[in-house]
């Protein structure tokens, strides 16, 4: 199982954090949205790898640095 960590959240920080520890220790990775993306496109050859990454540039909010584990 691989987790997108900045695609949960939680009303709380700490429960977020928490959540996302008790996830790890039972085996799931800890990954990020944009990290899956461009691992499902393999490499820059994909015919969806521009599009992607002219989104991400586009639209990628900044991911508070509360949320991070």
């Amino acid at each position: 199982v691989h987790v997108a960590v900045d695609a949960v959240s939680a009303r709380q920080s700490l429960d977020h954090r928490v959540a996302l520890q008790r996830m790890a220790s039972v085996g799931a990775t800890w990954t990020t949205t944009e990290a899956t993306l461009f691992e499902w496109c393999v490499d820059s050859a994909h015919p969806q790898f521009r599009a992607i990454s002219q989104l991400i540039k586009e639209s990628a909010p900044p991911f508070p640095e509360s949320h991070c584990p």
